[in-house]
């Protein structure tokens, strides 16, 4: 068993079409992101060995090197992470609980795998809503049938992200019952294709859908028990609901989530402008990066 009871799973590539990652092919920031990480990890007291660092390209710093992946999905960035973890899984890299985060989900203290959190774990998008919020993640080594699952369903249906092959964006999960939202999708589509039955577009659309709705049944209806909601505190991120999350998130904050290249993101998280008037940002994690030049020296707060 790792240190912290998980290892710590990050991927990048730099390839493609969709999802914010690929705006920075050909430049230094998405280096510096990954150089930040993997220091700041190492500072919160994570070994090298536990530390999964998974892209397209080479890379080494601090002696974590960089799995590499060639068989990317072009479709969509955020796709590739269950896909690549699966292979991952597969190759024995990943054989432990693990904590799964975008390189801009950044650890702000130590800590170890939720107790809380059942098989799978995300903090949701928004107070009240059924949809998971995806930059930060908790998988026990329990669930590596469900990331198999979802790699295979990304893939057949390119689907643009993780969370599109989640049971709980197939099933409304209140503990007695489950019912499965992806047939209300299935049916408004049918609704469309009946009134223009000669569109080509709807008739491609109505069969991608059906065949998720069917993949979703078969492969996560049944996992749905496994799935749990954690506390803002393991996702903190976007500013435009800050007010609604920082209330409910059990401090200190454990993980941070935003890009620094935001100026609404930066006022938020690292100046602390917001309703509570309170910086998220720690003061080591603002040296590491002034250091790795995600953040001008001469802004600093």
């Amino acid at each position: 068993m790792s240190k912290f009871n998980m290892q710590n799973v990050m991927i990048w590539v730099q390839s493609g079409s969709g999802g914010y990652k690929f705006r920075y092919k050909g430049t230094d920031i998405a280096h510096n992101y990954i150089r930040l990480q993997i220091e700041n990890s190492l500072m919160l007291g994570w070994e090298k060995e536990d530390i999964v660092l998974i892209t397209n390209f080479p890379f080494d710093y601090m002696g974590v090197a960089a799995h590499n992946v060639q068989s990317i999905c072009k479709w969509s960035a955020f796709a590739n992470k269950l896909v690549f973890t699966n292979e991952m899984i597969k190759m024995g890299v990943i054989n432990d609980n693990f904590w799964m985060h975008d390189v801009d989900a950044f650890q702000l203290v130590p800590f170890d795998f939720p107790t809380e959190c059942k098989d799978i774990g995300y903090a949701r998008h928004a107070p009240g809503r059924s949809k998971p919020q995806g930059g930060s993640a908790f998988y026990r080594k329990e669930a590596f049938d469900v990331v198999e699952a979802a790699a295979k369903g990304i893939r057949i249906f390119k689907a643009p992200k993780e969370e599109s092959f989640l049971p709980m964006l197939y099933s409304k999960l209140d503990g007695k019952t489950s019912k499965i939202k992806m047939q209300g999708k299935v049916d408004r589509i049918q609704l469309q294709v009946d009134a223009n039955p000669k569109s080509a577009r709807l008739q491609n659309k109505l069969v991608f859908y059906k065949g998720c709705r069917d993949y979703g049944l078969e492969n996560f209806a049944k996992f749905a028990s496994r799935f749990s909601w954690l506390n803002f505190t393991y996702n903190l991120s976007q500013q435009r609901m800050f007010p609604k999350k920082y209330p409910k998130t059990t401090k200190p904050v454990k993980v941070v989530h935003f890009h620094t290249e935001y100026p609404s993101t930066m006022n938020c998280f690292y100046y602390g402008h917001n309703a509570y008037k309170v910086p998220i940002v720690t003061d080591a994690l603002e040296e590491l990066m002034i250091k790795h030049h995600l953040i001008d020296a001469e802004k600093r707060r």
